[in-house]
Protein backbone atom coordinates (compact mmCIF):
# COMPACT_ATOMS: atom_id res chain seq x y z
CA UNK A 1 0.00 0.00 0.00
CA UNK A 2 1.10 3.54 -1.14
CA UNK A 3 2.33 5.43 2.12
CA UNK A 4 -0.56 7.83 3.17
CA UNK A 5 1.71 10.86 2.71
CA UNK A 6 2.22 10.20 -0.71
CA UNK A 7 -1.18 9.16 -1.56
CA UNK A 8 -2.21 12.97 -0.57
CA UNK A 9 0.99 14.32 -2.30
CA UNK A 10 0.15 12.34 -5.81
CA UNK A 11 -3.38 13.63 -5.33
CA UNK A 12 -2.39 17.36 -5.21
CA UNK A 13 0.21 16.98 -7.87
CA UNK A 14 -3.15 15.43 -10.71
CA UNK A 15 -5.03 18.54 -9.77
CA UNK A 16 -1.72 20.69 -10.21
CA UNK A 17 -2.89 22.39 -6.71
CA UNK A 18 0.76 23.66 -5.22
CA UNK A 19 2.15 22.56 -1.85
CA UNK A 20 5.27 22.56 0.25
CA UNK A 21 6.46 19.44 1.67
CA UNK A 22 6.74 19.92 5.70
CA UNK A 23 7.41 16.15 6.34
CA UNK A 24 10.70 16.31 7.20
CA UNK A 25 10.37 19.33 9.60
CA UNK A 26 9.21 18.29 13.20
CA UNK A 27 8.36 22.16 13.92
CA UNK A 28 5.57 22.22 10.82
CA UNK A 29 2.59 20.40 9.53
CA UNK A 30 3.28 17.90 6.83
CA UNK A 31 2.12 20.25 4.26
CA UNK A 32 1.62 23.54 3.44
CA UNK A 33 -1.63 23.45 0.68
CA UNK A 34 -2.36 26.22 -2.17
CA UNK A 35 -6.01 25.77 -2.41
CA UNK A 36 -8.31 28.01 -4.77
CA UNK A 37 -9.90 29.52 -1.67
CA UNK A 38 -6.73 30.03 0.57
CA UNK A 39 -3.86 28.29 2.41
CA UNK A 40 -4.32 25.47 4.72
CA UNK A 41 -2.15 23.08 6.58
CA UNK A 42 -2.26 19.77 7.14
CA UNK A 43 -0.97 17.28 9.05
CA UNK A 44 -1.34 13.41 7.70
CA UNK A 45 -1.89 10.37 10.01
CA UNK A 46 -2.60 6.69 9.70
CA UNK A 47 -3.99 4.09 11.83
CA UNK A 48 -1.73 1.20 10.53
CA UNK A 49 -3.46 -1.28 12.88
CA UNK A 50 -5.86 -2.56 15.48
CA UNK A 51 -4.66 -1.51 19.00
CA UNK A 52 -4.80 -4.25 21.38
CA UNK A 53 -7.01 -2.71 24.60
CA UNK A 54 -5.29 -4.29 27.22
CA UNK A 55 -2.25 -2.18 26.19
CA UNK A 56 -3.67 1.32 25.63
CA UNK A 57 -6.29 3.57 27.07
CA UNK A 58 -9.28 3.53 24.46
CA UNK A 59 -11.38 6.07 24.89
CA UNK A 60 -14.36 3.92 22.93
CA UNK A 61 -14.61 0.70 21.14
CA UNK A 62 -11.12 -0.30 19.23
CA UNK A 63 -12.69 0.18 15.68
CA UNK A 64 -13.21 3.93 16.34
CA UNK A 65 -10.07 4.84 18.26
CA UNK A 66 -7.61 6.64 16.95
CA UNK A 67 -3.59 7.27 18.74
CA UNK A 68 -1.70 10.19 18.03
CA UNK A 69 1.25 12.18 19.69
CA UNK A 70 0.46 14.98 21.39
CA UNK A 71 3.07 16.85 19.68
CA UNK A 72 0.93 16.52 16.60
CA UNK A 73 -1.68 19.04 18.39
CA UNK A 74 0.75 21.16 19.33
CA UNK A 75 2.37 22.14 15.83
CA UNK A 76 -0.93 22.28 14.52
CA UNK A 77 -2.08 24.77 17.26
CA UNK A 78 1.07 27.17 15.80
CA UNK A 79 -0.88 27.10 12.41
CA UNK A 80 -4.31 27.53 14.01
CA UNK A 81 -7.00 28.41 12.45
CA UNK A 82 -5.71 27.27 8.70
CA UNK A 83 -4.86 23.65 9.81
CA UNK A 84 -6.45 20.68 9.27
CA UNK A 85 -5.44 16.68 10.20
CA UNK A 86 -6.53 13.96 7.94
CA UNK A 87 -6.43 10.82 9.09
CA UNK A 88 -6.34 7.39 6.96
CA UNK A 89 -7.66 4.00 8.64
CA UNK A 90 -5.97 1.20 7.05
CA UNK A 91 -8.07 -0.95 8.76
CA UNK A 92 -11.29 0.33 7.64
CA UNK A 93 -10.61 1.87 4.24
CA UNK A 94 -12.13 5.42 5.47
CA UNK A 95 -10.43 8.81 5.72
CA UNK A 96 -11.00 11.05 8.99
CA UNK A 97 -10.91 15.23 8.99
CA UNK A 98 -10.70 16.82 12.11
CA UNK A 99 -10.42 20.60 11.83
CA UNK A 100 -8.14 22.45 15.18
CA UNK A 101 -10.71 23.42 16.67
CA UNK A 102 -12.95 20.13 17.04
CA UNK A 103 -9.29 18.47 17.45
CA UNK A 104 -8.52 20.40 20.49
CA UNK A 105 -12.14 20.08 22.10
CA UNK A 106 -13.16 16.46 21.58
CA UNK A 107 -12.86 14.41 24.10
CA UNK A 108 -9.50 12.28 25.01
CA UNK A 109 -7.55 10.15 26.89
CA UNK A 110 -4.24 11.71 27.21
CA UNK A 111 -1.37 9.27 28.76
CA UNK A 112 2.25 8.57 28.36
CA UNK A 113 4.11 5.90 26.48
CA UNK A 114 7.70 4.98 27.42
CA UNK A 115 10.21 5.44 23.99
CA UNK A 116 13.40 4.08 24.29
CA UNK A 117 16.14 6.31 22.96
CA UNK A 118 18.07 5.93 19.51
CA UNK A 119 21.27 4.97 21.83
CA UNK A 120 18.72 2.28 23.46
CA UNK A 121 20.08 3.52 27.19
CA UNK A 122 17.43 5.99 28.13
CA UNK A 123 14.01 5.82 28.41
CA UNK A 124 12.18 8.60 27.06
CA UNK A 125 8.47 10.12 27.47
CA UNK A 126 5.96 11.07 24.75
CA UNK A 127 2.93 12.09 25.33
CA UNK A 128 -0.30 10.50 23.72
CA UNK A 129 -4.18 11.23 22.77
CA UNK A 130 -6.35 8.68 22.13
CA UNK A 131 -9.51 9.62 20.23
CA UNK A 132 -12.57 8.43 18.88
CA UNK A 133 -13.36 8.88 14.93
CA UNK A 134 -16.72 8.94 15.78
CA UNK A 135 -15.86 12.77 16.45
CA UNK A 136 -14.06 13.41 13.75
CA UNK A 137 -15.90 13.64 9.51
CA UNK A 138 -15.84 10.64 8.17
CA UNK A 139 -15.28 10.05 3.96
CA UNK A 140 -14.93 7.10 1.93
CA UNK A 141 -12.48 8.79 -0.59
CA UNK A 142 -9.81 11.60 0.13
CA UNK A 143 -10.86 13.71 -2.92
CA UNK A 144 -14.04 14.18 -0.45
CA UNK A 145 -11.76 15.21 1.66
CA UNK A 146 -9.96 18.23 0.07
CA UNK A 147 -14.00 19.48 -1.11
CA UNK A 148 -14.74 19.20 2.73
CA UNK A 149 -11.19 21.43 3.56
CA UNK A 150 -11.94 24.24 1.16
CA UNK A 151 -15.33 24.25 2.90
CA UNK A 152 -13.57 24.41 6.20
CA UNK A 153 -10.83 27.64 5.18
CA UNK A 154 -14.12 30.01 3.12
CA UNK A 155 -15.82 29.70 6.29
CA UNK A 156 -13.31 29.69 9.27
CA UNK A 157 -15.07 29.46 12.53
CA UNK A 158 -14.06 32.87 15.19
CA UNK A 159 -14.32 32.39 18.51
CA UNK A 160 -18.00 33.32 19.34
CA UNK A 161 -19.38 32.10 16.28
CA UNK A 162 -21.38 29.43 17.86
CA UNK A 163 -21.66 31.53 20.89
CA UNK A 164 -19.76 30.94 24.07
CA UNK A 165 -21.37 27.29 25.57
CA UNK A 166 -19.23 24.32 24.80
CA UNK A 167 -17.83 23.90 21.35
CA UNK A 168 -20.73 21.68 19.62
CA UNK A 169 -20.91 18.48 21.33
CA UNK A 170 -19.78 15.60 20.11
CA UNK A 171 -21.09 12.19 19.47
CA UNK A 172 -19.96 10.15 22.11
CA UNK A 173 -20.07 13.33 24.92
CA UNK A 174 -22.85 14.53 27.07
CA UNK A 175 -22.61 18.41 28.32
CA UNK A 176 -24.10 18.66 31.51
CA UNK A 177 -25.64 22.12 32.89
CA UNK A 178 -24.02 22.78 36.14
CA UNK A 179 -23.28 25.34 38.86
CA UNK A 180 -25.87 27.38 39.97
CA UNK A 181 -27.41 30.06 37.62
CA UNK A 182 -25.21 33.37 37.02
CA UNK A 183 -27.58 36.24 37.61
CA UNK A 184 -27.22 39.51 35.54
CA UNK A 185 -26.01 41.41 38.86
CA UNK A 186 -23.22 38.61 39.82
CA UNK A 187 -22.03 39.21 36.02
CA UNK A 188 -21.58 43.26 35.80
CA UNK A 189 -20.25 42.71 39.62
CA UNK A 190 -17.43 40.39 38.54
CA UNK A 191 -16.73 42.49 34.69
CA UNK A 192 -16.62 45.63 37.72
CA UNK A 193 -13.95 44.08 39.98
CA UNK A 194 -11.84 42.81 36.86
CA UNK A 195 -11.88 46.22 35.04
Amino acid sequence: MKSFEQQVKDLLDSFSVPYIDQGNNYDLPDLTVQLSVGQVHIELKEKRQTYRSAKWPLIAPEEHSFIIDEFTVRKMMIQSPNVVLIARDNTSKKYYLADIYSLVFMPRNRFNRRMESIAGDIVHIKGKWCLDFRNFVEYNTLPDVFRSIKEYILHIPTTKENGVDCWHPFPNETLEIAGDLRTLEQRKHDVQATR
